[in-house]
């Protein structure tokens, strides 16, 4: 299932790319477990942006971005791209149950998205390649 901050973030996506193109919480099978590939996904000629979404939740807005954006979030993309990287053509399945081959050869651009109504977090945008 979705979270409100995936729907809304890739509703956005839609709203700014051809819909053909985005796709959303891609998942594929190893050894009959369903794993994820990611939240969204654009493709762009020769390139994918991949998505990862979270969510504020509860906890103090400094322990939840180091726990989950720093620490999950950028392990969660890493571990998409070396998925990618591993497999000669993965075959990976849609939210809407769309089946979509990846292609391993293609630029990798990882994107990393937070919701929080916290203030404190309205100026910050990091980047590192």
């Amino acid at each position: 299932m979705m979270t409100k901050s995936e729907i809304q973030c890739t509703n956005y996506i839609i709203d700014f790319f051809f819909k053909e193109f985005v796709y959303r919480n891609l998942y594929f099978y190893e050894s009959k477990q369903k794993l994820e590939l990611c939240d969204g996904l654009i493709e762009f000629q020769d390139s994918y942006v991949i998505f990862q979404i979270k969510e504020k939740d509860t906890s103090t807005s400094v322990k939840w971005l180091n726990k989950k954006v720093y620490d999950k979030a950028v392990r969660q993309i890493k571990d998409s791209i070396g998925m990618i990287r591993r497999a000669q053509n993965l075959q990976v399945e849609s939210y809407a149950g769309e089946q979509i081959t990846i292609d391993c050869t293609k630029e990798i651009i990882p994107v990393i998205i937070f919701d929080s109504d916290d203030k404190e977090y309205k100026q910050i945008h990091t980047s590192q390649k």
